[in-house]
């Protein structure tokens, strides 16, 4: 186990793998992404399948009250993890509590690129016929459930019923989630970081050098 130092909490599609990459530069290892669970084993960090089980036991007792996901749970969960990105977001308020140590880093990046990136990349994808066939022939028969989590989740985040209702909500909540976030975390433990600013106000913020190298871009829509 070691410990959680910072939650990187904007929300999906706001840069959140150069946010990772960068992180890990600085020192941070290992940072979780989303991009992990699409290790079948433990490369990268990742655990793969068995995270899904560990969102989705947050995701029920966040939005459902069954069971409870506090220290506990995130550390047997993330306990390998120096920072987390891209899906913490999605529990920001249960992770801000958890590691009330921990520096928060909120990315925000143009409204109307953002709602755009999120429903052709996002909400297009985990909503697609070919996802909904693999829930329904594909994980059954190889005896994993991946794709229902991810649906599930993306769901209760944003208060819907159907993609369509995410795509309806996805602004709207795009907003309360970044106002929440600033309410929870007192200003000297939190950076505002525009996508783009580069090393500099994230080196300051964290304390950390800045690299030799060029703050790092990753096409995250190639690796997905």
């Amino acid at each position: 186990k070691v410990p959680m130092e910072v939650l990187s909490l904007g929300l999906l599609r706001t840069g959140s793998a150069s946010m990772s990459e960068a992180l890990k530069i600085l020192g941070y290892h290992h940072t979780y992404h989303g991009l992990d669970t699409l290790h079948a084993g433990t490369e990268g960090g990742g655990r793969g399948l068995r995270d899904w089980q560990y969102w989705d036991k947050a995701r029920l007792a966040t939005w459902h009250g069954h069971g409870k996901f506090d220290r506990e749970e995130w550390d047997d969960f993330l306990g390998y993890c120096m920072a987390a990105t891209d899906l913490a977001s999605l529990f920001a308020v249960g992770l801000i509590r958890a590691y009330p140590e921990a520096k928060v880093i909120l990315v925000e990046c143009d409204e109307s690129k953002w709602v755009k990136s999120f429903n052709e990349i996002i909400v297009a994808n985990a909503f697609s016929k070919m996802q909904d066939f693999v829930i329904r022939f594909v994980e059954p028969l190889i005896g994993v459930e991946t794709g229902k989590p991810i649906q599930d989740l993306l769901l209760d985040f944003w208060q819907a019923k159907t993609p369509d209702g995410i795509r309806r909500n996805a602004l709207r909540v795009y907003r309360e989630h970044y106002k929440r976030v600033r309410g929870a975390v007192p200003p000297e433990r939190l950076l505002n970081y525009e996508l783009g600013s580069g090393w500099g106000p994230l080196c300051e913020f964290l304390g950390k050098p800045v690299p030799g190298v060029e703050f790092p871009r990753i096409n995250e829509t190639q690796k997905l």
